[in-house]
């Protein structure tokens, strides 16, 4: 009878160990398909892009401090600016401007600190996989701060 619970307890292990973790949390977010990104992709929004947003972008690209320019608070705003195309990182606006010199008038992020090239290719390998931005709560992006004049 004990080999026999062994052997159940040991094959429930194997079973879970060729299980990846991506996969169960595909499994896990998919009872909410609006809230959660299909994260099959090989670079996560929610744990690499979202961070850089807030942290870099959205302090000025919201709407609030730049009401008439791009907004990279969500999807449509970033998308329908034409900032990011998804699948073509060179007609993606966004990585010309991140990637420009520094001393440039066009460069960004312009007064704070420059994106990494870390950064710079988390974003153009995510935007080359298509730029799977999740929509609902999920892909909300807040700025980490909104300066005041």
């Amino acid at each position: 009878m004990n080999l026999r619970i062994t052997f159940m307890v040991l094959s429930g292990w194997v079973i879970l160990a060729g299980c990846t973790r991506k996969e169960a949390d595909g499994r896990a977010a998919a009872g909410n398909a609006d809230e959660a990104a299909p994260e099959n992709v090989g670079v996560s929004f929610t744990k690499s892009i979202k961070p850089i947003l807030e942290e870099k972008c959205t302090i000025c690209h919201n709407s609030e401090v730049l009401p008439n320019r791009p907004n990279f608070e969500s999807r449509e705003g970033a998308m329908g600016s034409g900032m990011i195309v998804p699948g073509n990182p060179e007609a993606s606006r966004m990585l010309t401007l991140v990637e420009e010199d520094p001393d440039a008038d066009k460069a960004m992020p312009p007064v704070s600190h420059r994106l990494t090239k870390e950064q710079i290719a988390l974003l153009r390998t995510w935007i080359a996989e298509g730029a799977d931005w999740p929509r609902g709560a999920a892909g909300r992006v807040k700025p980490a701060f909104i300066p005041k004049e």
